[in-house]
């Protein structure tokens, strides 16, 4: 089990005093904090100038728009770091981009909202103490803003199961303090087994494809999995200990079709206060996670809209309505009925 504990965050200065609101950081806007080379700030400047003449049509072609300019970068520097940028996305967040990644470097313009409902969604719940379970956490951009003092400096466990993916998680814990820790497992109905990852389409799109390690290709490796309820009642207290933690719990699961089978590894997890941010996916048109969670589960449903509102969802129809684009994933939150969590998102 690979377990990585954080040290104590450094408040920074200005965090005490700055509210978590969108006049504040107005949705996280970046700015360039380094970069290696001219060439490299040029290029931000460029991505920072698309964000915002793409912002009035939804950002169409930016992500192609960003890709153009990382392949540009990439064949004009020669260099293996020329790609990589720091930027800020707060007062005491900083996270390290690839350039030539344009998944996360559209995050390098201040007019592109990285999914800015759950934005809204943790902004709102700042004050209340809770701890965070980044599950899929990727590069690390949420297990960031959560850990810091202006959205609470919850104590927060990045879990990350693509080898390659948790080096730059890795980076971004020590780019703020290693205030939040890493565990390097997937997430899985069962603990100790070992899968293989195939991160073949990125980052973003790597997904577990077979218990056979020999069978590993070259996009392949293989990682142990873990229970969500493990990490809850083990790699959580070993990070920070037992009685330091809140009672309320915050799980947002990303993990790329595994869902369901994370899901049935939560059985304790699911007796607290709890509640779930999770993806439904546009090209599941039988919307299977929400349709489990709903009938199997029982819990309360909610989908966080782009600006902001939650609405209940009672029933599948509503998801019809809701995912409307194939390529895109959807976030909905979801909580037992009568839990502080299903109140606090009932107001709205």
């Amino acid at each position: 089990m690979s377990i990585e504990s954080p040290t104590r965050p450094v408040p920074h200065p200005q965090a005490d005093t700055m509210p978590v609101t969108q006049k504040a950081f107005g949705f996280c806007r970046p700015l360039l904090h380094h970069a290696p080379s001219p060439l490299s700030a040029l290029v931000v400047q460029l991505m920072g100038l698309a964000g915002w003449v793409s912002r009035p049509v939804n950002h169409r072609l930016y992500w192609r728009f960003c890709r153009f300019l990382g392949q540009v970068l990439s064949a004009v520097s020669g260099s293996k770091t020329a790609d990589l940028c720091d930027v800020r996305l707060s007062p005491d967040c900083v996270m390290t981009l690839q350039l030539t990644d344009p998944y996360w470097s559209r995050v390098a313009s201040s007019g592109y909202d990285y999914e800015p409902e759950l934005y809204s969604v943790f902004a709102r719940l700042s004050t209340e103490p809770f701890t965070f379970i980044d599950c899929g956490a990727n590069y690390g951009y949420w297990s960031i803003l959560l850990s810091s003092q202006a959205f609470g400096a919850h104590p927060t466990l990045a879990v990350e199961a693509s080898p390659d993916t948790v080096r730059w998680l890795r980076r971004n814990a020590g780019l703020n303090g290693d205030r939040f820790g890493i565990v390097h497992q997937a997430i899985a109905s069962q603990s100790g087994q070992w899968v293989v990852m195939d991160a073949a389409s990125g980052h973003a799109g790597a997904h577990i494809v077979s218990a056979q390690p020999d069978q590993a290709g070259a996009t392949q490796e293989g990682v142990t999995t873990i229970t969500l309820d493990e990490v809850f009642t083990h790699c959580l207290p070993q990070h920070f200990g037992s009685d330091t933690l809140p009672e309320r719990v915050v799980v947002k699961l990303d993990v790329e079709g595994q869902e369901i089978p994370a899901l049935k590894g939560a059985t304790a997890l699911f007796e607290r206060d709890m509640l779930l941010v999770y993806e439904d996916h546009g090209k599941d048109v039988r919307h299977e996670v929400t349709r489990f969670i709903l009938e199997e589960l029982g819990l309360n449903v909610y989908y966080a809209h782009p600006d902001g509102r939650l609405e209940p969802i009672t029933d599948l129809k509503a998801l019809d309505r809701i995912k409307t684009r194939l390529t895109v994933g959807y976030n909905f939150m979801a909580c037992r009925s009568g839990t502080h969590f299903d109140v606090l998102l009932q107001q709205g």
